[in-house]
């Protein structure tokens, strides 16, 4: 019986068969009634008559072919019992290690006839012979398959070439990727995270993101075969040790792409081309094309619609300050300033607008405003007011202006006045006497007797003073308050008359902070984290939450927000967030919910400040 070498493939086997009968590979097929090809080509009849000839076991031969790669159709192989596409087994250039086959010759007697040719040396992301830590040579390299699989002639050309050295390679130092390949070739044994994915892919994507992130080294090198190993090191020395150093990776990849016109395909090179294009069909990259795109998703703007490694992205996760630019249709630098007042993005920021990001979901609703937005002109004449009455409004807190930067006229959303003025009109005294004396327009209560607007608000807002509305006017100037009610006030509640900040609604308090987020307040003082009070809006007929000066004040003394850093510690949102990061404090979430970028004074404030005072 002549039995396969040790990882022998099946041209190799044919031709040593051959040679030690003294005939070539294709007399000896034509000798079992077979043509060379369709031995090649593994037909199961001129294999059955190979093995029944020469007394191959079934074990022997399922071992020969699967160190052979057998075809499976659309041009898929199954090689040692994992699905490979054939491309990567199947190349006109032949390599192998001259010391193997020498080892090989040694055994007298020395013949071609004791020389085979490994499976694993065609498997294009093999770059080693571990047994003797020399990277595989090129014996020969010929474009008919009938030429390149006669071993015996092959071999017979080039004995001179390895008898003297000159296919030797200089040896190299082993890397884990050629140990753990090796292993998983040659009995399946992977203990990494690798373990449960297809070789295919995982050979692949070690590859092509060792190879980037050498680029991210500005490692230069160009021999091809001197960049394949260190590029296979690097991506297995990240992938094998599971999703997350994965995307950790990628991570660094995307932040390297920081020029204006650089856009995330191009941080991610060729990974992303292959996985967009090359690789989209095949279903052992599914997993690797999944976290580049959640990876894509968290650090570029991309917005609903658009494909995405064939995929359309449902929700934006973020935002850059061009594509918010573009939705509210504005222009870039309009659309910073309003995004730096916000806490969204910084002053300083060094990002061109189209990678300067910040999150989407939280300042959606912002986005939605600017477009309303109105200069005091068009305001004062949607509410019916004066210019004097609204800036007075804003003084004591009753109107908040959605954005606060004192050099944008467009400042104010018609809807909050709109809201004020149904408010009061539900509030107001239907069946009041119109010819009465006593009653006088807000702000000229303000006016005569000193009382902040803000409190006179209030206190209609309390029930302790009526409102009525004047007949024939209409607008913030037709409301008027009863003299008598904002006299017994004065005189029986005197903190009335003392100086305190109007009751604002939770979601104007926020947007004073530049907190957007309304859901993550509201969930705050549900759960009683932060002092409000639950009120009835009579515009909405809603509960809302209200705050009021202690209420701010008792926030300030337990929290930091972006806006509050920024004004006690100097430092920029982003900074401070870095800070914050590295010294371990992480935003307040007592009970596990995401309250956005709220902190325990008493945890950042020293974190902040100590880094601050370090540098």
């Amino acid at each position: 019986m002549f039995f396969p070498a040790r990882r022998e493939t099946l041209p190799s086997y044919l031709s040593r068969l051959a040679a030690s009968r003294g005939v070539t590979p294709p007399d000896l097929s034509y000798d079992l009634g077979v043509s060379f090809r369709r031995v090649l080509n593994q037909d199961p009849d001129a294999v059955g008559r190979l093995a029944a000839w020469t007394g191959l076991t079934a074990v022997h031969l399922a071992e020969l072919l699967s160190w052979t790669g057998e075809p499976i159709g659309d041009v898929r192989m199954r090689f040692r019992g994992e699905t490979f596409v054939s491309r990567a087994l199947r190349n006109p250039v032949l390599r192998g290690c001259p010391d193997c086959l020498r080892q090989d010759a040694a055994v007298p007697p020395r013949s071609l006839e004791a020389m085979s040719l490994r499976g694993d040396w065609q498997l294009r992301e093999v770059a080693m012979c571990v047994c003797h830590k020399r990277p595989l040579s090129v014996p020969w390299s010929v474009d008919t398959p009938d030429k390149r699989h006669d071993v015996r002639a092959r071999l017979a050309e080039v004995m001179d070439a390895l008898d003297s050295g000159q296919l030797d390679l200089p040896c190299e130092e082993l890397t884990p990727y050629d140990l753990w390949l090796d292993r998983r070739l040659k009995d399946g044994t992977d203990e990494t995270f690798l373990g449960a994915r297809s070789l295919y892919a995982a050979t692949t994507i070690c590859r092509i993101l060792g190879g980037e992130l050498l680029r991210l080294q500005d490692v230069q090198e160009d021999n091809p075969r001197r960049r394949l190993r260190p590029a296979q090191a690097a991506g297995f020395e990240v992938i094998s040790q599971g999703n997350a150093v994965f995307r950790s990776a990628l991570d660094l990849l995307a932040a390297d792409a920081t020029g204006s016109l650089d856009e995330l395909p191009k941080a991610f090179g060729e990974l992303f081309v292959k996985l967009d294009v090359d690789y989209r069909d095949e279903k052992a990259s599914f997993p690797f094309r999944r976290i580049l795109r959640n990876c894509i998703l968290d650090v570029g703007p991309i917005g609903p619609g658009e494909k995405l490694l064939g995929k359309a992205v449902a929700t934006r996760r973020l935002h850059s300050v061009r594509t918010a630019a573009r939705e509210a249709r504005v222009p870039e630098r309009l659309m910073k300033k309003f995004l730096v007042e916000a806490g969204a993005v910084d002053a300083d920021g060094t990002r061109p607008d189209s990678r300067n990001t910040f999150d989407a979901e939280p300042y959606g609703q912002l986005l939605d405003d600017i477009p309303m937005l109105v200069g005091p002109k068009a305001m004062c004449a949607a509410i019916g007011c004066t210019r004097g009455e609204l800036q007075t409004l804003e003084h004591d807190g009753v109107l908040t202006p959605r954005i606060r930067i004192a050099t944008t006229k467009s400042r104010w959303l018609v809807a909050d006045g709109l809201a004020l003025l149904s408010e009061l009109d539900a509030l107001s005294v239907k069946n009041a006497v119109h010819d009465e004396d006593g009653w006088e327009q807000i702000h000229s209560v303000q006016v005569r007797k000193g009382i902040p607007v803000g409190q006179i608000i209030a206190a209609i807002r309390a029930g302790a003073v009526r409102v009525r509305r004047a007949v024939g006017r209409t607008g913030y100037g037709s409301f008027q308050v009863s003299e008598a009610d904002v006299t017994r006030l004065i005189q029986a509640t005197p903190a009335f008359a003392a100086p305190r900040t109007a009751v604002l609604s939770l979601a104007a308090f926020g947007r004073s902070m530049g907190l957007r987020d309304g859901r993550a307040l509201r969930a705050l003082a549900e759960a009683g984290h932060i002092q409000a009070v639950k009120q009835l809006n009579p515009a909405t007929h809603r509960m809302q939450f209200n705050v009021t000066d202690e209420d701010v004040e008792a926030f300030h003394r337990t929290f930091l927000t972006p806006a509050s850093i920024g004004t006690e510690v100097g430092l920029d949102w982003h900074s401070a967030r870095a800070v914050l990061k590295a010294g371990g404090v992480k935003p307040f979430s007592p009970d596990g919910r995401n309250y956005g970028s709220i902190y325990l004074r008493r945890e950042a404030k020293h974190c902040l400040v100590s880094r601050s005072s370090q540098s």
